[in-house]
């Protein structure tokens, strides 16, 4: 039975966390399917007022050889990232130990992850590879995945938050009794950041909830 590891990792520990820790008005979730070929290569999400000064910020890295833009929304943007040197990160841990990244989003200098393996035994492997690399991961919860009653469904915590909030404030509701900028207002972010977030979340709750793994693959 596949397990299911939840983990936080502070962005100061590997050069990916390191890269993307721009003190801008950006929320930065990493694009859980990896290209083959590319392995531990990172795609991440970005939304906010600031996309086009944290690309900047992001290019003029000494850790990336090149920055390009897959994907331009009007609130968001698809990045992909190379490196100038081998990142021996969180991805390129899990991906070398046939895990999948479920998630990944940082909030306050705290990356949280969502890690699934088809072999439990791999597990330890995990483990074992990222003390090798000095990740000193914060696992939060480690369960089957058929364990519902210990899911998150591939959310990251920042996505369960808005999730939730939403929901008591009755945001989903018809007619609504909040509006988005009353609900970024009461999440402490912007309005785009809200929007982006709840669209995201709720691609991931539905995905998981139906049985056919992470949004992104659909």
């Amino acid at each position: 039975m596949p397990k299911i590891v939840e983990a936080v990792l502070d962005a100061e520990e590997f050069r990916l966390g390191q890269a993307l820790d721009v003190d801008l008005d950006v929320t930065v979730e990493l694009e859980p399917v990896l290209p083959t070929g590319e392995r531990g290569t990172p795609y991440f999400w970005i939304s906010g007022a600031d996309l086009e000064a944290f690309e900047t910020a992001v290019e003029r890295d000494p850790r990336i050889r090149t920055v390009r833009r897959h994907v331009k929304l009007r609130e968001s943007a698809l990045l992909y990232a190379e490196w100038a040197q081998p990142d021996h990160g969180p991805v390129d841990v899990v991906d070398a130990t046939d895990g999948t990244v479920l998630s990944g989003g940082v909030d306050d200098g705290r990356w949280t992850f969502t890690f699934r393996f088809a072999d439990p035994s791999h597990v330890d492997e995990f483990h074992e590879r990222a003390d090798n690399h000095d990740l000193d991961f914060d696992v939060k919860r480690t369960y089957s995945a058929a364990d519902s009653a210990g899911a998150t469904y591939g959310l990251t915590e920042k996505q369960r938050t808005a999730l939730a909030t939403a929901l008591r404030e009755g945001y989903f509701r018809v007619p609504r009794e909040i509006t988005q900028e009353e609900l970024a207002t009461e999440l402490g972010v912007q309005s785009s950041a809200v929007s982006e977030t709840l669209r995201r979340a709720t691609a991931e709750l539905v995905a998981n909830t139906l049985g056919e793994g992470p949004a992104s693959e659909q």
